[in-house]
């Protein structure tokens, strides 16, 4: 069912499956594409301008936080399950545009990941590096969610993890693959990863 836009909800309804098998149509509404567009655009000006970069982390937080909150109190208000499930992924655009904050303010990286990709059937990330001081703060998952997200339209994305870095990617939604192989010079790198 299509539903309808109104007052940045999409008011939709959808059908639930009640006990004893019979189907019954509530009324969902969450936030609508065009309010997700509009939210996730004020993250990016309040957190793009270059004068921003001269203000501390606290004046940051403290500047978008009445902003999320605004926007939490309204959406949740309604159907509170289902907007905040969508208000998650507005966390997500502050998460990253405060680490792109953080990193032109100290001219410092602190993580990237590398992919290549036919940009039809094949990708395959490469690298995904975050540096020792930030291992295991949520930038290794934002990350490689940013990549699988520039990717979500390829079928096929292959990876070589690191020994021991298997449960992370699992945890991102990639499995180990049945039939693989491959050819490494380095005696090293050939002892670690082929059989």
């Amino acid at each position: 069912m299509p539903g309808f836009d109104f007052l940045g909800y999409l008011h939709r309804r959808m059908p639930v499956l009640r006990k004893g098998g019979s189907v019954a149509n509530v009324l969902r509404s969450f936030p609508s594409k065009k309010a997700m567009k509009k939210m996730r655009t004020r993250v990016r000006e309040e957190t793009a301008p270059r004068n921003r970069l001269c203000w501390s982390p606290q004046q940051m937080v403290a500047t978008l936080n009445p902003i999320m909150q605004g926007w939490r109190n309204y959406y949740t208000a309604v159907d509170p399950g289902v907007s905040r499930r969508f208000l998650a992924k507005v966390d997500w655009q502050v998460v990253r545009r405060l680490i792109l904050y953080w990193c032109k303010k100290y001219n410092r990286v602190i993580g990237f990941g590398r992919a290549t990709s036919d940009g039809a059937f094949h990708a395959a990330i490469h690298d995904v590096v975050v540096h020792s001081d930030y291992q295991g703060s949520g930038v290794g998952r934002l990350i490689i969610g940013d990549l699988l997200h520039n990717l979500r339209d390829v079928p096929c994305v292959h990876l070589v993890s690191t020994t021991g870095t298997e449960g992370f990617y699992r945890l991102a939604g990639l499995k180990k693959v049945k039939t693989s192989m491959a050819r490494y010079l380095n005696p090293a790198l050939e002892k670690e990863y082929l059989e």
